[in-house]
């Protein structure tokens, strides 16, 4: 009985219904980046690099960053997210195209969402690099994620990153199929 639970679960979450309108939010789209950000002792050496310090520097931005900002803070979260992401980049090569795309960080087209901190860092990075793996894969394992080419999530990339669809990124980055 627990064979078969697992087997349902896993076409679930590989998407056994080729139906264009068909998407299936996998569950782990958020749990592998998630989860360096909740690893144990994390949270709080997230928490010291966000606190403003009477040590930091403030500067004031110009058009692309208007407004006053803490650039020692910045720049704590900056290696925070380096240093959680190094691990990451070696587990990316192992990963199945799926299970990458599954991965990357993203919202639904209808909201808005801008993260900050350390957690700005780790998506906006954990998702290049993602990306840049998918990149690196034969044009043949790419073709097994066609069936989310309608897939209208938005992929998180950044303050000054472009808005790309999970669907988008499958046919024109990906599989080079512009249509």
């Amino acid at each position: 009985m627990r064979n078969k639970i697992y087997f349902l679960l896993l076409l679930l979450v590989v998407g056994c219904n080729k139906s264009p309108r068909a998407i299936v939010t996998p569950s782990s789209a958020t749990v592998l980046l998630d989860s360096l950000l909740s690893a144990e002792g994390v949270p709080g050496r997230i928490k010291e690099a966000e606190e403003n310090q009477p040590s930091d520097v403030w500067k004031v931005g110009l058009e692309s960053r208007p407004g006053r900002y803490n650039v020692s803070r910045d720049s704590r979260e900056s290696a925070l997210a380096q240093e959680l992401l190094r691990p990451f980049a070696s587990r990316l090569a192992r990963m199945p195209a799926r299970e990458l795309l599954d991965s990357l960080k993203t919202v639904p087209a209808s909201i808005s969402t801008n993260f900050s901190g350390v957690a700005y860092y780790v998506y906006r990075d954990g998702n290049h690099e993602i990306l840049k793996e998918l990149a690196s894969r034969p044009k043949s394992e790419l073709e097994t994620l066609r069936v989310l080419e309608t897939d209208r999530r938005v992929v998180f990339t950044g303050d000054a990153g472009g808005y790309s669809t999970v669907g988008e990124l499958i046919r024109v980055a990906l599989l080079n199929d512009i249509r």
